[in-house]
């Protein structure tokens, strides 16, 4: 028997409310060749029995339980047991437009590229269409042009795993893999991973994925300013390890200032972290005093947004106090928009 020629990865934990949507999405693809592989990551709710039940009506589905590990741990799982040509992530809560794979199997059939990476819908939990998630063009670059590929995504789709197509053999020849040590910033280390290792990208303007945001999603949980400062740490020393050598120069090159806005952000965070909860000024003060010291470099030559550029500002005056002033002025009225 010949191997499928698209694997289809789902990490899957407590996901009971949307897994059945999820799966129908592949089962009812116009595109048959493919595996579905259900990675449940020690569900406490009914997701497991769920996808057991849809597994006895078609023998594409294949199931792997294991204790509570982390999405990381369950998409290398996947990605071990996978036997297709292509890899393709979707979340549980996620679906995909019943021409998703055909769709994406016909822009890669008989090609030259590694990588396809497309746009995608974002709906929230009601239902609601909130907007397209857009890649910039339609184009083939190799994939050695950081600064082309970037530039095309405009930041927005480089750091997922889904509404992308993988080669398999690129991903296991070079024992790529999501870092379990990180819980922010592994898909982003993932994908320049096998970006470093493949030739050429296609991108297209197509958005057939769509992603729930929803209100339990991790974005939406409060983390706590320890938390996310060793998250940021952690992924800054990550990538610096891995890509320096591959982007050369320093920070200041004109392709890492693209790597540079994912790692502020994550910095940013951290800085949001102390708004969105009550606690001593004194504290706030001390944690801003630290992120300019420390990280006033990263923060100027990553801003996104006005305020991320009214932070980087304030911070490079030391006006510690103004910024405080400012920052918990707009938190407590509620007018933040992220």
């Amino acid at each position: 028997m010949n191997n499928p020629k698209i694997s289809i990865i789902v990490p899957v934990y407590n996901a009971e409310r949307y897994i059945e949507q999820c799966i129908y999405s592949v089962l009812n693809q116009t595109f048959n060749d493919y595996e579905l592989i259900l990675i449940d990551d020690g569900s406490k709710d009914g997701s497991l029995g769920l996808c057991e039940k849809l597994r006895e009506a078609d023998s594409r589905i294949i199931i792997y339980s294991q204790k509570n590990k982390g999405v990381s741990t369950a998409r290398n799982k996947g990605i071990e047991l996978a036997q297709g040509d292509w890899i393709s992530f979707l979340d549980s809560d996620d679906y995909f437009s019943q021409d998703y794979l055909s769709e994406s199997y016909n822009s890669i059939v008989n090609s030259d590229i590694d990588f396809l990476i497309q746009g995608f819908t974002r709906f929230n939990e009601n239902g609601t269409l909130e907007n397209n998630i857009r890649v910039e063009s339609d184009d083939i670059v190799s994939a050695k042009d950081y600064y082309q590929i970037f530039e095309i995504q405009k930041f927005t789709n480089k750091g997922n795993p889904f509404s992308k197509l993988f080669k398999t053999d690129i991903i296991k020849n070079n024992n790529i893999t999501f870092p379990i040590d990180l819980t922010l910033g592994e898909d982003l280390c993932f994908n320049l991973l096998y970006l470093s290792c493949s030739s050429k990208v296609k991108f297209e303007k197509k958005y057939n994925y769509y992603y729930r945001e929803t209100f339990n999603s991790l974005s939406s949980k409060y983390i706590d300013f320890r938390t996310n400062y060793l998250r940021y740490i952690t992924l800054k020393n990550i990538l610096a390890e891995n890509f320096r050598p591959i982007f050369s120069d320093n920070l200041l090159d004109k392709h890492f200032k693209y790597l540079n806005y994912s790692i502020g952000y994550r910095l940013y965070e951290c800085i949001r972290s102390l708004y969105l909860k009550r606690m001593r000024r004194s504290y706030r003060i001390e944690k801003i005093k630290m992120i300019g010291n420390r990280d006033l470099f990263l923060l100027k030559n990553s801003s996104f947004s006005i305020l991320s550029k009214i932070a980087a500002f304030l911070l490079s005056l030391r006006m510690y106090y103004i910024f405080d002033i400012i920052f918990r002025t707009i938190y407590r009225s509620k007018k933040f928009i992220r």
